[in-house]
């Protein structure tokens, strides 16, 4: 009996134990699947976390796509592409013609990129260092061509050296400085191989962004501006001092007074004009007309005469006179010039006859053929009217008498003395041979009289007296 109770008794244990043994597998087990299941939860939120996150930004991010696809082409009009930046330096020689400027070298100093940074990068800096030669306004407008073309250049930094004091002062050229200028660009090159991504409805986006893709392109094009020149302003790298050691220089205050004047009757002009555009009838207006019509003859005899003659050497006066002056007075032709119709008003052709008389008898022949040349363009037609023709008569007599007079002097004729035969029998040694009156000295030119320290001549059909 005993034995028959201990048998159960193990029996009993061991069937416990098995089973507490599966029930703690079983609960292991259990456990096991909870923190997988626990993990996918916390995957799924952080999942469904992103997509929010992605679901929210997505507008912002096809707002900046549509943004840059349609203002792709305005990148590509501003920035050359690899093709196009191999005109760069053509441009550039453009911009040496159009401002004046003497470039001496054009030398390529971008930095080596490798093929790696290239192929990650959409734009790449190209720089050139250029030297030329200029005057401080020639520098300025090359540099405003630089900043003002179609294409993104821009210049980070130049050096200049001044013109050593003395240059240009010859009155015709300028001083040129040397100056050094980096200039850059970049290239556009949109990286390949990126498949683009579609976006639903892109042409209701597009038109919805139409306000903002218009402001993104005025932020991208380079806002125009027109440089005016000079002014009235002198170079600023120039020393504006003169020396006081040269008898032939007209003194300062004396040009600036010169230009005062001249700049006083422009004024003068002015009034005179308007007062023939207000003029309140026919014969206030023909008055009027022949007022300023002298006026402006006179006027442009003695600026002429000032241009020629060179006595404006102090930039600051030489300056004024062409802005106060010379432009001012062709405005005011330009005025009457659209007015008047194709015949010349007599007024005009009567003011131009009076200015070569004047200019002739001053022997400034040169400066008779400018008056003529102002009106050569309508005398034919003028000619025509019977009333004008015996003007325009004497506007041709006097310019084939300039030019007559201007022909006669380029010939070189050496006088080498003349020689004494007796009464009225006089011989001149004109290059080396003898001639006596009535001799047909060259083409078109008769020795015509033989006086003391003088030789008449007829050139052309016009009597010349050539002192020696």
């Amino acid at each position: 009996m005993a034995m028959e109770e201990k048998k159960q008794l193990a029996i009993a244990v061991a069937s416990g134990t098995g089973i507490a043994l599966a029930l703690g597998g079983l609960l292991y087990m259990q456990s096991g699947s909870l923190d997988t299941k626990r993990q996918r939860i916390e995957d799924l939120e952080s999942q469904i976390a992103r997509d929010r996150a992605l679901v929210r930004t997505t507008p912002e991010v096809e707002h900046e796509v549509i943004l840059a696809r349609e203002t792709d082409e305005i990148i590509a009009t501003i920035l050359p592409n690899d093709d196009e930046i191999l005109n760069f330096v053509r441009t550039l020689r453009d911009f040496e013609q159009d401002s004046g400027v003497v470039i001496s070298s054009i030398r390529d100093t971008t930095p080596g990129t490798s093929k790696k940074t290239k192929d990650k990068e959409d734009f790449q800096r190209v720089a050139y260092n250029i030297q030329f030669e200029a005057d401080g306004f020639e520098m300025l407008t090359f540099l405003d061509l630089i900043e003002s073309h179609q294409r993104f250049m821009r210049v980070p930094s130049f050096k200049l050296r001044a013109a050593k004091r003395g240059s240009g002062e010859d009155g015709v050229s300028q001083a040129d400085h040397s100056v050094q200028m980096e200039v850059e660009t970049y290239v556009y090159s949109p990286q390949s191989g990126i498949k683009a991504v579609e976006i639903d409805n892109y042409d209701r986006k597009r038109d919805r962004l139409a306000g903002a893709i218009a402001a993104r392109e005025r932020e991208l094009q380079i806002p125009a501006y027109e440089y005016m020149g000079s002014g009235n302003r002198r170079d600023p790298w120039v020393d504006p001092r003169l020396s006081v050691n040269e008898p032939t220089r007209v003194p300062i205050p004396e040009q600036l007074e010169l230009v005062d004047a001249l700049e006083i009757r422009v004024d003068t002009a002015e009034e005179l004009l308007q007062a023939w555009e207000n003029a309140p009838n026919l014969i206030a207006e023909m008055k009027a007309r022949r007022a300023l019509e002298e006026h402006l003859a006179l006027l442009e005899v003695d600026a002429r005469r000032l241009e020629q003659e060179g006595s404006l050497s102090f930039v600051s006066a030489e300056q004024r006179f062409r802005s106060r002056v010379l432009e001012r007075m062709v405005e005011i032709r330009s005025v009457l010039d659209e007015v008047d119709d194709e015949l010349l008003p007599v007024e005009v052709l009567r003011s131009t006859v009076e200015s070569m008389q004047t200019h002739m008898a001053a022997g400034e022949y040169g400066m008779a053929l400018e008056a003529y040349r102002n009106v050569e363009p309508r005398l034919e037609i003028a000619g025509i009217d019977e009333f004008r023709r015996p003007l325009v008569d004497r506007i041709d007599d006097l310019r084939k008498k300039t030019e007559t007079v201007i022909d006669f002097g380029q010939l070189e004729l050496v006088v080498n003395g003349v020689v004494d035969l007796g009464p009225g029998q006089r011989v001149a040694l004109i290059n080396g041979d003898a001639f006596s009156p009535n001799d047909l000295v060259g083409s078109d030119l008769i020795l015509y009289a033989v006086r003391d320290g003088e030789l008449d001549f007829i050139f052309r059909g016009v009597l010349l007296t050539l002192p020696f």
